[in-house]
């Protein structure tokens, strides 16, 4: 069963449903915001830290930073894996301390260098 974090990775439709609800609550916010700090057809920008629509986009803005911050993340961390290099030197780090255990073991067993040879090419290295 996938978790909501991959469900939310995966599913444009949610994608679409953030932006859509993100732009039709920033802006209704943002028209109450000047409605609430114009008086007598100015606008009184000391009013701006009394409106209570200014602290719940200023809250909105912080939530949609870390929505965007999570989607970043986790795009590039598969955006990373389509680079050949980066998987090759992730393979490399992962694997080379397996492989040598491996091959410590055929050479203390006797076996052919053979083998080590085909796990290499096998992987590329």
């Amino acid at each position: 069963m996938e978790s909501f974090k991959e469900k939310v990775l995966r599913s444009p439709l949610f994608k679409t449903l953030v932006g859509i609800f993100s732009l039709v609550i920033f802006s209704i916010l943002s028209s109450t915001l000047t409605i609430e700090i114009t008086k007598n057809d100015k606008v009184e920008w000391g009013l701006i830290f009394h409106s209570i629509s200014f602290y719940i986009l200023l809250f909105l803005i912080v939530l949609m930073y870390f929505y965007f911050c999570f989607l970043y993340s986790s795009e590039k961390s598969v955006r990373d894996y389509i680079d050949d290099k980066y998987c090759k030197a992730y393979m490399r780090r992962e694997c080379l301390p397996e492989i040598a255990k491996t091959a410590k073991k055929i050479i203390k067993s006797g076996k052919s260098t053979q083998e080590i040879k085909n796990i290499i090419n096998d992987l590329n290295l």
